[in-house]
């Protein structure tokens, strides 16, 4: 256990960092010799990050059904990895000036995203291994798992506006660390298709519950802009593997509509809400 706090703390050093160093690069008011420096700081300290990340993956692949499936996020983690390292010598060689310094912003912010993205997967495999149920309002969940990444920036490329649905006394039995990240996934699938936004219902499908995720091309006053997780070439099947785990089935159908199913034995047949409960789960 030991191992793997230290494994995750150093992921997330690592992504601390850059997101930090991406901070640096868009300030006009760091020069070119700061930057300079705060690069050949920061090399060193990335390095790890692959190793980091294959400690996870060796203590989380013997609890889930399909341990092979996991082991696909060793090799995409350690070629971003190198292309990071590659980015920063560069940048360190040149003058920093505006056309290296945009180009590094660029790389930095892209493999960046795609690093939190495995650590994001890893966390849901994690939870989706350690389940423990509890019962969930639906609108309430939803309207939590949007929330908590909520988009600072409303100009920032990778905002998605969400139009919900409400599905009032709709509940469910699961677990909110895995089931929030699985609905920011399927926000972020269905965006892929392009459009203006994302719709988000959730309704009875015969004794089952059924949370569809549609891309769209108009949105609402009222829809809710969130940053949803990166999407990268493992996401949809170790979310898929991940929804396996507790009982749930994620599937991707044509045009990118995403639909996230929950059996008669997860659906609740009483209405309480626990907002309140919700609250204490924090986006991880």
């Amino acid at each position: 256990m030991a191992g793997t706090q230290t494994a995750r703390g150093s992921v997330r050093d690592v992504l601390a960092a850059l997101q930090n160093l991406e901070h640096l690069l868009r300030s006009p008011r760091v020069g070119p010799k700061a930057l300079s420096q705060v690069i050949h700081e920061i090399r060193p300290s990335c390095q790890p990050i692959g190793d980091g990340i294959d400690a996870l993956i060796e203590q989380i692949s013997p609890r889930v059904a399909e341990p092979d499936r996991v082991a696909v996020l060793s090799p995409f983690t350690r070629r971003r990895a190198e292309r990071l390292d590659a980015a920063l010598v560069k940048a360190a060689a040149s003058d920093m000036g505006a056309r290296a310094r945009l180009s590094l912003e660029v790389e930095v912010r892209q493999l960046r995203a795609e690093l939190d993205a495995v650590r994001e997967l890893i966390d849901l495999l994690d939870a989706a291994a350690s389940f423990s149920p509890t019962e969930l309002d639906v609108d309430a969940l939803v309207t939590h798992a949007l929330s908590v990444r909520a988009a600072n920036d409303l100009r920032r490329p990778d905002v998605v506006r969400v139009m919900v649905e409400p599905c009032a006394g709709c509940t469910m039995v699961s677990d909110p660390r895995v089931i929030m990240p699985l609905i920011a996934l399927g926000v972020a699938v269905a965006a892929t298709a392009g459009g203006a936004g994302v719709h988000l219902t959730a309704e009875p499908q015969g004794a089952d519950g059924l949370l569809t995720f549609v891309a769209v091309r108009d949105v609402t006053a009222g829809a809710i802009a969130c940053v949803p997780p990166r999407v990268v070439a493992p996401t949809v099947d170790l979310t898929a593997l991940a929804a396996r785990e507790v009982g749930l089935a994620f599937d991707v159908g044509e045009g990118g509509r995403v639909q996230l199913t929950v059996p008669a034995a997860h659906v609740s047949q009483t209405a309480i809400r626990l907002a309140p409960t919700l609250r204490d789960v924090h986006h991880s």
